[in-house]
């Protein structure tokens, strides 16, 4: 029970989760964290000072150094531990099931599910049958609409057709909105369409 108490008394804070996915503004922040773990040195700092400004974490320290400015926000998390938040490399914010309504619903409960454990970032990896939610969830998100994590998108997934007349040899199979393409036109063209303007600055795809 002791232990249990020592696990919930660790708060998974996800700095600058108080603004993010809100609108930016000059509000600023302050966090007092009892212990603040600093993955640098694989150690935990004792009763430090996170300010932030708007989105921005400008300023982490000693509470003897880092002074709270007067008419700041105050969260008091002087009885527990505070982590950077974290980033998450490879996801699919979508399941491949049902329709493009479905698959916002899903991107959405992906999103706020990561960012209640303590991701800040993700970077998605395309999505499976869901086109551009990932790309729409971001911009909601940096509008205020909804709240969640920093979202690194990708579009559709690009697939190649595969033996058989088949794109989806795993029996994975999206209603319609991944992309699939043969050959380098295609490709190219495939790639235009989910990220225009981007191939440019990417080698070996400036070839017409």
């Amino acid at each position: 029970m002791k232990q249990m108490k020592y696990v919930f008394g660790i708060v998974f804070l996800i700095l600058a989760v108080t603004v993010a996915g809100t609108a930016q503004t000059s509000q600023v922040t302050a966090v007092r964290a009892g212990k603040l773990f600093d993955p640098k040195s694989g150690t935990n700092l004792t009763n430090q000072v996170v300010l932030i400004s708007g989105d921005k974490i400008s300023d982490v320290g000693p509470a003897d150094r880092v002074k709270i400015p007067a008419g700041a926000k105050v969260i008091d998390l002087s009885q527990a531990t505070v982590l950077p938040g974290l980033i998450d490399g490879h996801v699919h914010l979508t399941d491949a099931q049902g329709g493009l309504q479905h698959q916002m619903i899903v991107a959405l409960f992906s999103a706020t599910s990561s960012l209640n454990a303590g991701y800040t970032t993700l970077v998605s990896m395309g999505t499976h049958g869901g086109g551009y939610a990932d790309v729409e969830l971001k911009k909601a998100i940096q509008s205020g609409l909804v709240k969640g994590p920093r979202i690194v998108t990708a579009g559709p997934i690009l697939n190649v057709t595969m033996p058989g007349n088949s794109p989806f040899p795993l029996m994975n199979s999206p209603l319609e909105q991944d992309l699939t393409a043969n050959g380098a036109d295609q490709i190219r063209a495939a790639f235009d369409e989910a990220a225009p303007g981007l191939r440019k600055n990417v080698p070996g795809f400036v070839r017409k």
